[in-house]
């Protein structure tokens, strides 16, 4: 069994692990492909003393995401996305970003996005990247825009003392 390692030259350790779960695994990354990726459906992520672990049921290969520049990468597959936008949306080298996805896609960990709009929910301005929601999941609306109506769940990001935070997360 070999374990394949993704690092950088900073001397805080590796940014991913791919290690093979079948017995006929085989890992070539061969770059980026132009298409948007997105993460498996059945994909899924559990904490582990080494980091967060990256899973499917149909891939031959888990891999732990060791730093959270490798899993903020594999955060942006939740919606399809091109290697272009995720660059754009991560405060990331061009290339890390680039390398990471290169290995996501060799893992089995990012495939094609089939029918989807590429760049749909991931942008330099979402919410989850800047402290401003977009108007959604505003309770006030900007300078010129209409108010949409929308329904509040549990889910929906809320006005707190430290900015926009979910329910229950407090400072």
């Amino acid at each position: 069994m070999v374990i394949r390692t993704l690092g950088m030259d900073d001397l805080k350790g590796p940014l991913l692990s791919v290690t093979p779960v079948a017995y006929d695994a085989t890992f070539v990354p061969e770059g980026v492909p132009a298409h948007p990726l997105r993460l498996p459906r059945d994909a899924h992520m559990a904490r582990a003393p080494a980091g967060l672990v990256l899973a499917s049921a149909r891939a031959k290969h888990e891999v732990v995401l060791h730093r959270p520049e490798a899993a903020w990468v594999a955060a942006t597959l939740a919606w399809p996305v091109t290697a272009e936008t995720a660059v754009a949306a991560l405060p990331l080298p061009h290339a890390v970003v680039h390398d990471v996805l290169g290995y996501l896609v060799a893992a089995g960990m990012a495939v094609p996005a089939e029918g989807e709009r590429a760049g749909a929910g991931v942008a330099p301005d979402s919410w989850w990247l800047t402290a401003v929601p977009p108007a959604p999941y505003r309770r006030t609306p900007r300078a010129g825009t209409a108010v949409r109506a929308h329904r509040v769940t549990a889910a929906t990001p809320t006005r707190g003392r430290c900015g926009w935070r979910p329910p229950g997360c407090g400072r």
